[in-house]
């Protein structure tokens, strides 16, 4: 795929042989069973892996979203809408026989789609073991006890990196694209964020930390998308981070060589500290 072919949004399916509906056992002894195939996403400003397992009533999925600069790979696991409040939890997240891991997650319903999302920071170095994994294991008390059986790990990693190369073409990342734009875009972020922003979550635990983030900005100067590069290992930070400035942040657009507006990245950090 070529970078210009991101201006269309398209879905690429990687067969899945052998797929089957949900076993009847406990998650231990049997893995959740895929019961459609890897979707891949391309569009414009993510690149997007996903898979559904579980019952017709009761859907379950794997969402996976690689970050552009690399560091993270966003892993969110859908589930039915609880009717239960946002929380932050500790999830122990173990790939094929690897020791499990304890990660922070942020667990939210949607009133919109009408579910339950767990959305697990995974770094780097522990996301690169499931190219080549059989299932994972994520436990948290409250929110998801299952492993999920993996199949064509290879295939998705190679699917979502091309995606990636792409997606830092189309917005100028990497030093190989640099001397496309003669000005990078500007903000003064910190004017974008209030003490009143602070999540409630993490202020009653007196919790604090630094967030880096990668923003997609469009020639419009608008923040096109927001993935966390280095987690806080504070759920609600990160995710308050990206919310506000992809909800308020304005840019001065970058410029090309020909003076014209173009597409940038901008990676900063925003910490977040009780006073």
């Amino acid at each position: 795929m070529q970078a210009i072919g991101m201006k269309q949004l398209f879905k690429h399916a990687l067969s899945c042989a052998g797929a089957a509906s949900v076993l009847a056992a406990p998650a231990a002894a049997a893995p959740l069973q895929p019961t459609k195939r890897w979707v891949i996403e391309f569009a414009d400003e993510k690149c997007v892996a996903a898979r559904e397992y579980g019952a017709a009533d009761t859907p379950v999925a794997i969402i996976l979203k690689p970050s552009p600069i690399g560091d993270i790979l966003q892993m969110t696991l859908i589930s039915p809408a609880a009717g239960r409040p946002t929380r932050q939890v500790t999830a122990n997240v173990r790939i094929g026989d690897d020791p499990s891991i304890p990660l922070q997650a942020l667990a939210f319903d949607s009133k919109q789609s009408k579910v339950r999302s767990v959305r697990i920071n995974l770094p780097e170095n522990v996301a690169a073991r499931l190219a080549g994994a059989t299932a994972i294991s994520v436990s948290s008390e409250g929110e998801v006890n299952a492993t999920y059986a993996l199949t064509q790990m290879n295939d998705v990693a190679k699917t979502l990196s091309k995606c990636v190369a792409d997606l830092r073409a189309f917005w100028n990342i990497g030093p190989e694209h640099e001397p496309n734009i003669r000005a990078r875009a500007k903000a003064n972020l910190a004017s974008f964020i209030s003490d009143e922003d602070y999540p409630e979550m993490a202020y009653e635990r007196d919790q604090g930390g630094t967030v880096k983030f990668a923003l997609l900005i469009n020639e419009a100067g608008r923040v096109a998308d927001c993935t966390v590069t280095e987690s806080s290992n504070v759920p609600s930070l990160d995710a308050q981070s990206c919310a506000i400035l992809v909800r308020r942040a304005r840019f001065e657009p970058a410029v090309d060589t020909a003076g014209k507006p173009t597409k940038d990245a901008v990676v900063s950090r925003i910490t977040w500290r009780m006073q």
